[in-house]
């Protein structure tokens, strides 16, 4: 009697081993699956399978650019506008995350700024006009002053205006 149970016992055991075996290998094929399509296309990392064509497009790319490409992120929001635009849909858009804040920020309506305007001149530095009566005005900010930091954060040219007005902007009362 004894030793049908020590049996029952240790066929129990491995019968339990095996099955924490089988759901492990499941959950982390799962895993290794979903990860690359999250994540790509970082370096490193494979395309996700379903899109040959645009894997040979990177590779055709990677291997005739003449010139320096740009941030991978850069190209990862590329082409997920382009993914997002081929639906057809006016409604569906992708917005960066930056533009998104922006955007949630000014529809929850409490969000202050410094009060300029910005554009960029021909060389792609941000050049501030103050509103009447704004905190930049108030600070001494005059119409065609260059944006060169904010918060001891460079600007350098080329920064879009969406980021720099991301930077300038945060709760009422808040210095910046």
């Amino acid at each position: 009697m004894r030793k049908q149970l020590e049996f029952f016992g240790l066929t129990l055991f491995f019968t339990a081993c095996l099955g924490g075996v089988f759901l492990a290998g499941y959950y982390a094929r799962a895993w290794s699956e979903a990860v690359p399509a999250l994540r790509w296309p970082l370096p490193g990392l494979p395309a996700p399978a379903g899109f040959p064509l645009l894997d040979e497009a990177r590779a055709l790319v990677a291997q005739h650019f003449d010139g320096e490409l740009p941030a991978a992120q850069q190209l990862e929001y590329g082409m997920v506008r382009g993914y997002v635009s081929a639906l057809g849909d006016p409604y569906t858009v992708f917005i960066e995350p930056q533009a998104a804040e922006l955007e949630a920020n000014a529809l929850q309506g409490e969000y202050g700024g410094i009060g300029v305007e910005l554009s960029l001149d021909a060389a792609g530095a941000v050049v501030l006009r103050p509103f009447l009566d704004s905190p930049a005005e108030a600070a001494g900010v005059l119409a065609g002053d260059v944006l060169t930091a904010v918060d001891d954060q460079p600007v350098p040219a080329g920064t879009p205006l969406d980021t720099v007005t991301a930077l300038l902007r945060g709760s009422v009362g808040t210095p910046v």
